[in-house]
């Protein structure tokens, strides 16, 4: 029997590039490999913010899945989540305080 790591599934605003290593360094320390993010940059998001965090993604060996800017409507996670939940298949992993 062959263990595939499930993957993490997550939406993401914007976070400060220390918090987003942190973590993914967490969930890396769990078995997390493969992260399927989307990024969400409401307006007030300033350009340099939104290149600093996505370079800092990059860095950390990840290609983000999805990103968005505008406003974060009540609508917005749910759909940038389901797109990743289709992305990702079967083995997708859902996040949770019980993980903590």
């Amino acid at each position: 029997m062959t263990f595939i790591p499930p993957t993490l599934v997550a939406v993401i605003g914007p976070v400060e590039p220390p918090l987003l290593a942190a973590w993914t360094a967490h969930y890396r320390q769990m078995g997390i490999e493969r992260f399927l993010l989307a990024f969400h940059f409401p307006d007030h998001v300033t350009d340099s913010q939104r290149h600093r965090l996505l370079a800092a993604v990059h860095d950390l060996g990840i290609a983000p899945a999805q990103v968005s800017t505008g406003p974060w409507h009540e609508h917005t996670n749910t759909q940038l989540r389901d797109a990743l939940r289709e992305k990702a298949g079967a083995g997708w992993h859902l996040l949770a305080d019980a993980d903590e």
